[in-house]
């Protein structure tokens, strides 16, 4: 639905002054679970919603295109000969179409421009605005506002169509399945994916860039038999949209999966959908399995046994079996993953083995097989993988480790023994989600130590700054702490470094202040005020009248 090219994505956190601001829209991009260019945008439309929006909506044929008026910008004026009108009455016999045409799109800040390229002599439907000059009609929008580049959708053929805008779009994407066009190929099957629920990149059912327009079980029908294509692009996509709905499928979603079956807390993540099923991985196992093994690459090979994850069938876990002694590498490490899905077959010895592989991506794949499964025997293998030779490998073992809540205490073993070691700081904070007064110190530490300026420790994966988690859970330490001994002195160094973070943006000084209000940290609050209002000249004094008169407002 992208047409011809397309952008990303999304998510929010509580609003912070100028460099808390850079902080959240960093966050954006680091949190969201897809990739991202960074442009904040809504949800693929539908078919519905895209004919709701154009004045016109006509299958034509490409009779030419010529530059526009300013050339230099991709300014282009195609002509259509109409075959057939599926909105709008009036149109002539050809229409003329003015669009940006230009490789890659042009801008100096946000988004290109929506950007359309039509081949002379082939057909298209196209969705289009009125202008005020008869029989010329332009973009829907000069520059996206979904994350695809909606608007235009190849057809198969220069035959009419009738007014039922869905059969017909349909009609034209399944009629360009033709082995003979490869390019028709691979653009439809990327095209009736993301109609129908896609979501390859992301496992989840329902993607920001994805609508519902089609059936999934209809799409799955159509794409399975390119699953063995001899053209190996074509064959990747089609195994995406057949196995796409699990997580098993890119490593980068690898930390948002362990967020989301993990019984640890992981903050920062957006979690995916835990019921998920991957329907077309149990209708056409035997096909990727065809792929997995006559692929003509390793990739297309390992992608095809990526895409049963979650299929959970015990005869597919059988055949995984083989693919562990497989020579290459890729193929060894998917098989790995999605033994998750199977205890019977993840067992410790197996795990064991596997873990001592001479490849990085298959010890990796050994620890994610531990978190994705959760399978409490391969702690000892974790703790041991924190020390491995590749910083890949050590990440994947202590994500697979954050994802095992502390309260066990062979977790909370490991955690403690790494405390002071190179993911320190994340296992301190799952430490102290469970009891933070033993690590008061250390959240002190890892607060003051934190600067906008500093770049992130080269392990860091996203997910909530590790400054920001210990703030919060220092600050709520804080807060269940009775007013005398606030007042005592003795936490004096803990609640300067809140009222220092709350000045240096994280954290909010309304929120400080009227914490400090309650317990009848007077004097601490006064200073906290004149020094935020001379921070921040944009709050105002009334602000802080407000949080003294209602305290337990703004301190929650």
């Amino acid at each position: 639905m992208k047409g011809f090219c397309g952008y990303n994505r999304d998510v929010a956190q509580p609003p912070f002054p100028i460099a808390g601001l850079f902080l959240f829209l960093l966050g954006a991009l680091l949190l969201a679970p897809g990739s991202a260019d960074g442009y904040m945008m809504r949800r693929e439309f539908t078919l519905g919603e895209l004919e709701k929006n154009a004045d016109v909506v006509f299958k034509g044929t490409a009779v030419s295109s010529a530059p526009g008026v300013d050339s230099s910008s991709g300014e282009t004026v195609t002509q259509f000969k109409v075959i057939s009108a599926i909105k709008g009455v009036g149109l002539g016999k050809t229409i003329r179409f003015d669009h940006i045409d230009h490789p890659g799109g042009i801008s100096m800040f946000g988004p290109p421009p929506i950007n359309y390229h039509f081949e002379t002599d082939k057909s298209y439907i196209v969705f289009a605005k009125a202008t005020e000059t008869a029989g010329v009609y332009k973009s829907l929008w000069n520059m996206p506002q979904s994350e695809g580049n909606q608007g235009v959708f190849s057809c198969a053929d220069d035959k009419p169509v009738s007014s039922d805008l869905k059969a017909e779009v349909w009609s034209e994407l399944t009629g360009l399945l033709r082995p003979s066009e490869s390019s028709d190929v691979l653009y439809a099957i990327q095209e009736l994916d993301q109609l129908s629920g896609g979501g390859s990149e992301v496992g989840a059912p329902r993607d920001f860039s994805t609508t519902d327009d089609f059936d999934r079980r209809s799409v799955v029908d159509a794409v399975h038999v390119f699953v063995t294509s001899t053209d190996a692009k074509i064959a990747q996509a089609a195994i995406k949209t057949v196995g796409s709905h699990n997580p098993y499928m890119t490593q980068e979603r690898a930390w948002f999966w362990l967020a989301t079956v993990g019984s640890g807390e992981i903050s920062g993540l957006t979690k995916m959908d835990s019921k998920m099923t991957n329907l077309g991985g149990e209708l056409y196992s035997n096909d990727l399995f065809a792929a997995a093994d006559k692929g003509l690459d390793d990739a297309t090979r390992a992608l095809a046994i990526r895409a049963l994850g979650l299929v959970r069938q015990p005869e597919v876990g059988q055949r995984l079996l083989k693919y562990l002694v497989d020579p290459a590498p890729e193929i060894r490490a998917a098989a790995m993953v999605v033994l998750a899905d199977y205890p019977d077959l993840s067992t410790l010895p197996q795990l064991n083995r596997m873990g001592v592989d001479p490849d990085a991506s298959v010890r990796i794949a050994v620890a994610q097989c531990v978190g994705f499964g959760q399978i409490e025997a391969g702690l000892k293998l974790l703790s041991h993988m924190l020390t491995d030779a590749s910083l890949d490998v050590r990440k994947a073992a202590a994500q697979s480790l954050l994802s095992f809540s502390t309260r066990d205490p062979a977790v909370a073993d490991i955690m403690r023994a790494n405390q002071h070691a190179e993911f320190g700081p994340v296992f301190v904070i799952a430490l102290a989600r469970v009891d933070p007064a033993p690590y008061r110190d250390s959240l002190l530490h890892d607060i003051q130590s934190w600067s906008i300026s500093a770049p992130p420790p080269n392990w860091f994966w996203g997910g909530s700054l590790p400054a920001y988690d210990a703030r919060g859970i220092l600050f709520n330490y804080l807060k269940a702490q009775p007013s005398d001994k606030l007042k005592s002195g003795d936490f004096d160094r803990y609640l300067d470094a809140i009222d220092k973070a709350a000045l240096g943006n994280m954290g909010s000084p309304l929120e400080v202040y009227a914490f400090c209000i309650r317990h009848g940290l007077t004097a601490r609050a006064q200073a906290l005020r004149q020094a935020a209002l001379k921070a921040f000249p944009y709050q105002q004094a009334i602000s802080y009248d407000q949080a003294e008169q209602h305290p337990e407002i703004y301190d929650q």
